[in-house]
């Protein structure tokens, strides 16, 4: 499958639990999810750091569900959307923990319950929630660089497939949030990915919450 055909989880973290205890917390048909998250942050020097982070499913995002994450949908207005018990399957935001202040944001790309590559950032400015991060208020100019220093966890498995043209793994660098840009936006791109100047309309920016024509 191409990589736009994966699901992305969006976490936050604030301070207390392991990535796999967060995932753990949404039901026990996430174990697969959660182990898959366990092995992969076995091998890193960096998950010392984050052992004091509380890690809450913010947002996930299934392309092929119907359902149309664009550059304005739950974003930016923070609204419940799909529901706990297909959090991992279909579309889904988590109202109460995009209101919650975080630290630390986290993108873990699964298919079917089983993560293959995941990275976690730390947030330049601290205790900031989701909601004020992608709202209206930032929206108007948008492009900020949100991060710095670039992730400081990084895990991708051997069998993860098609990251050639994946926008978060297949480049690095820290994340830029509300990406205007002519009259397109993206919600979430990387620094050393393409990030088209203000007043070009090339449709050539590429993340998680793209709109074209969407005037931002």
């Amino acid at each position: 499958k191409q990589w736009y055909q994966r699901r992305v989880a969006i976490t936050a973290g604030g301070g207390g639990k392991s990535i796999k205890d967060g995932f753990m917390s949404l039901g026990g048909e996430l174990g697969e999810l959660s182990n898959r998250v366990e092995a992969l942050e076995k091998n890193k020097v960096e998950q010392a750091k984050l052992t004091q982070a509380r890690w809450h499913l913010g947002m996930n995002i299934n392309p092929a569900d119907g359902h149309i994450f664009g550059y304005i949908v739950g974003w930016a207005t923070g609204h419940n959307i799909g529901s706990d018990e297909k959090a991992l399957e279909a579309d889904f935001l988590s109202a109460e923990v995009w209101e919650e202040p975080a630290n630390h944001i986290a993108i873990v790309r699964h298919q079917d319950g089983i993560v293959d590559a995941v990275k976690v950032w730390q947030f330049k400015y601290w205790g900031k929630s989701l909601l004020h991060r992608f709202g209206r208020k930032k929206m108007n100019p948008g492009r900020q660089i949100v991060t710095e220093g670039g992730p400081i966890q990084e895990s991708i498995a051997e069998d993860a497939e098609n990251l050639d043209d994946d926008p978060i793994f297949s480049v690095g660098g820290d994340l830029a949030f509300n990406w205007a840009y002519g009259n397109n936006g993206c919600r979430i791109a990387l620094t050393e990915g393409h990030l088209s100047g203000a007043n070009e309309n090339d449709d050539n920016t590429h993340g998680l919450g793209n709109d074209y024509r969407c005037n931002p």
